[in-house]
């Protein structure tokens, strides 16, 4: 009942059947987050940002697009890593990592939050350098186990590690 009277005062119809009764006067409270709930909140959405940032970063092997979103120390090692994994070899990485809705779990500890979530990496493949689309031989990722590390750092939360132990999810 009260899911309808939240849509119905939204509608242009007019209340030709008159308001609903509810049994008590006085609107319940809206439950507000808890600061802990909050704070993992801000944790978990820097997920996207990141593995956004990340397929930036890939195109253009620069740390550039990981600017406040990573530290600086952990911006530099994803590209030096995905210079010497993949362009030395005369490959390149296409497509983006993604968070499973609902599969993260934070823990904080002052200024230090890991999650362990489940990253679907389907959507990214390795690909010959020059290559602008995905085709036949190239190789794509699989959904993962992932734990990351992140730091707050001058009120933001930046990505400061990233493992996996090949744990399928």
């Amino acid at each position: 009942m009260l899911l309808g009277l939240g849509l119905g005062g939204c509608s242009d119809e007019s209340d030709a059947a008159g308001p609903a009764v509810l049994g008590s006067s006085e609107s319940s409270p809206s439950a507000e987050p808890t600061p802990q709930a909050q704070q993992e909140a801000e944790v978990v959405a820097v997920l996207p940002r990141f593995f956004g940032a990340v397929e930036r970063a890939y195109a253009k092997a620069d740390v550039g697009p990981l600017t406040n979103i990573a530290t600086t120390e952990w911006a530099q090692h994803v590209v030096d890593g995905y210079r010497e994994s993949f362009l030395a070899k005369g490959d390149i990485m296409l497509g983006r990592a993604t968070l499973v809705d609902d599969t993260a779990e934070v823990s904080i500890d002052g200024t230090t939050a890991t999650v362990d979530a489940c990253i679907d990496n389907t959507s990214t493949f390795v690909v010959p350098k020059g290559t602008k689309a995905v085709g036949v031989g190239a190789t794509g990722g699989i959904r993962m186990v992932e734990t990351l590390t992140l730091q707050l750092t001058d009120g933001s939360w930046l990505v400061d590690g990233l493992t996996t132990e090949g744990k399928r999810c």
